[in-house]
């Protein structure tokens, strides 16, 4: 497999907020809407490991993704990761009133190598390690 970090350097994430859907890009701040106080952590079940998998399988895996999310009592948001092109997406969830270590042991549950924090200084790249 290529490397994928120069994917999620350069990734995009649409939020569906209350107010509408907002875009997020590396290395600028479109601000948070009023209520959703950052950190974001943006997740997803997709792919794991970066190895393709049906779009059945994926549904499945982001909904007991999201299960997980609403069970530990977290405000989330819909949202989508996606190169600048759109050729490329995976469907996700923002969530925000997560720590840090929760987030991450949730993304390697799920077999991710990374999620996106989203704060005040923008969209950055943390890997789950």
């Amino acid at each position: 497999m290529a490397d994928p970090w120069p994917h999620y350097l350069a990734a995009h994430v649409d939020i569906d907020f209350e107010g509408g859907r907002r875009t997020y890009v590396p290395g600028a701040s479109a601000g948070l809407p009023e209520g959703a106080a950052p950190p974001l952590w943006i997740i997803t079940a997709c792919n794991p490991g970066g190895e393709q998998r049906a779009e059945e399988e994926n549904a499945r895996q982001n909904e007991r993704l999201r299960h997980a999310v609403e069970a530990a009592g977290w405000r989330f948001w819909a949202a989508v990761g996606r190169n600048a092109e759109g050729t490329w997406q995976e469907a996700s969830i923002a969530v925000a009133g997560a720590p840090p270590d929760a987030v991450l042991a949730l993304a390697r549950e799920f077999g991710q190598d990374a999620v996106f924090r989203l704060d005040e200084a923008g969209l950055a790249v943390v890997p789950a390690g």
